[in-house]
C-alpha cells in the first residue's frame, strides 16, 4: 500500500521510538524507499533504530548514506557524534 510521504515519515518515526511497533520499522523502511526514494530524516530514524538495537554494522551503513548525502539540515549532529563514538571503540 502507498502512503503519502508524510504518513510513511511519521509510521516509521513512531515505530523507531514505540518498542511495540517496532517489528515493523523495516517493512515500513523499504515501502518509504520504494515509494518515495532517500530522505535524510528517515535514515536518520533507522541509525537510530539500529543503535538502540546495539546493531552498529547496520546503523553504520545508514550513516554512511547520510553522510554521502550531507545537506545543511543533515545529518543530526547528535547522531554524528554518537555515531564516531561508536567507531572508535
Amino acid at each position: 500500500m502507498a502512503l503519502d510521504e508524510p504518513s510513511y515519515r511519521f509510521l516509521l518515526a513512531f515505530s523507531v521510538s514505540y518498542s511495540g511497533l517496532q517489528k515493523h520499522t523495516l517493512d515500513l523502511y523499504q515501502k518509504y524507499i520504494k515509494y518515495q526514494g532517500y530522505q535524510c530524516s528517515v535514515e536518520n530514524n533507522m541509525i537510530i533504530f539500529y543503535i538502540t538495537r546495539r546493531n552498529n554494522e547496520n546503523a553504520s551503513v545508514h550513516f554512511d548514506l547520510v553522510m554521502k548525502n550531507k545537506s545543511a539540515n543533515c545529518p543530526n549532529p547528535k547522531l554524528v557524534s554518537n555515531m564516531k563514538m561508536k567507531i572508535l571503540r
